[in-house]
């Protein structure tokens, strides 16, 4: 089987990330034999190989200039040029699907490229967009000439269409549901992770943080800086904690409001020394900073939440989509109310107060990650939709 990916990125930003070896981990450990990666919104345009059978294909966005209408015409026309490029790519490579990673720009090119001859398309869901527009009105979601509605038509249209809508979990298939999508053909590809590769990792912290983490715990938050992960509630929060001395915040990850954050610890006397930015590290790092640290800060997360799981670190989230699904207030984490900043700050006490309490919740919190998202049973799971996409070819 052979599988197509478009996805709004590019190969120097995944690796600027740490996260370009998930390229890889597409193949659902070998179940699909080549993996072509699109990504139609790059810097340059060129061919590379990730890997054996794994080569990436990046187009060039041009830089528009003039009016917003003249810009968005020449947009426009480098998508129609990205989907022909994509027919193209699939039909040569004799593609046994087409997988967009997401419902705006990559889904209309996956969904022009598939039309004729016809090729499985399908539609993955990796974020509630509604709620990041909530919170960042001008990044957080995608928008068609300045408008949110004009892109949310484009969701809609898509999600009727596609062959399957594959989100990775079960609040964003209800959504997908309510945005349009068949409820006979959206089903949740759920998130992997392969905890025995966790469990090897040794603890370790980034050198800057490990001379200043001395005699102090390490409160960590990885992922994307943005608002919609709620960045600034964490920033609020140390301001208060990081008085007790005992201590550190520490943030790892790229995001719209990385050199916002850096430049207000930095500017702040109370912040400054104990509140560390260190950007993106590469992912194996991640994972044993993640390890090393004494409490994981996911007030949003998906990916990042398994993962501390999978760490045995306590996590801290707010009560918001399917957080519930993995941490039970008090048994396998704390829950708490969305924007509640007094609430995190009297938990983030408490786990500092309470060592042996904080070690229950994060071997509990492992325990459950792991029934629900380890590799080895969550990889049928994943080969059997693959499996239905490919059998199944709805005609439209």
């Amino acid at each position: 089987m052979i599988g197509l990916f478009i996805l709004n990125s590019d190969l120097d930003a995944l690796k600027a990330k740490g996260v370009a070896g998930m390229i890889g981990e597409r193949t659902e450990r070998g179940y699909l034999s080549r993996v072509i990666t699109l990504h139609p919104m790059a810097k340059e345009t060129r061919v590379v190989d990730a890997g054996p059978e794994l080569p990436v294909h990046e187009l060039a966005l041009p830089a528009f200039e003039g009016a917003r209408v003249r810009r968005w015409l020449g947009f426009i026309a480098h998508v129609f040029w990205a989907a022909i490029y994509a027919r193209r790519l699939a039909l040569r490579e004799s593609a046994s699907f087409v997988r967009a990673q997401d419902p705006y720009f990559s889904g209309l090119i996956g969904f022009l490229a598939t039309r004729w001859p016809r090729v499985p398309f399908c539609i993955s869901i990796h974020a509630d967009y509604d709620q990041r527009h909530a919170l960042d009105g001008k990044q957080g979601a995608p928008k068609i000439l300045g408008s949110r509605n004009l892109a949310k038509r484009l969701e809609r249209f898509l999600l009727r269409r596609a062959d399957l809508v594959m989100p990775i979990r079960e609040s964003l298939r209800i959504q997908a549901i309510g945005h349009g999508a068949s409820s006979e053909r959206t089903v949740v590809f759920p998130h992997a992770v392969d905890f025995q590769s966790i469990d090897k990792v040794d603890p370790a912290l980034p050198h800057e943080v490990k001379v200043r983490a001395v005699g102090r715990k390490v409160l960590l938050f990885t992922g994307r800086l943005s608002r919609e992960n709620y960045v600034w509630d964490v920033v609020e929060v140390a301001r208060r904690i990081v008085g007790r001395g005992d201590c550190i915040f520490v943030f790892i990850g790229l995001g719209p409001e990385l050199d916002a954050v850096r430049s207000a610890c930095s500017a702040d006397e109370a912040l400054r020394g104990t509140v560390i930015v260190c950007g993106p590290l590469e992912r194996r790092a991640v994972h044993a900073a993640q390890k090393a640290a004494y409490a994981g800060l996911v007030l949003m997360g998906g990916f990042t939440l398994i993962e501390f799981c999978a760490a045995r670190r306590p996590c801290v989230a707010y009560d918001v989509e399917w957080h519930r699904d993995l941490i039970e207030d008090g048994k396998t984490g704390m829950l708490l109310r969305e924007g509640d900043r007094e609430g995190l700050y009297k938990v983030l006490s408490r786990l500092l107060d309470e060592p042996d309490f904080a070690g229950q919740l994060g071997q509990a919190a492992y325990t459950r990650a792991r029934a629900q998202h380890d590799v080895e049973s969550v990889m049928t799971i994943r080969r059997n939709i693959y499996q239905r996409l490919t059998a199944e070819r709805t005609l439209l």
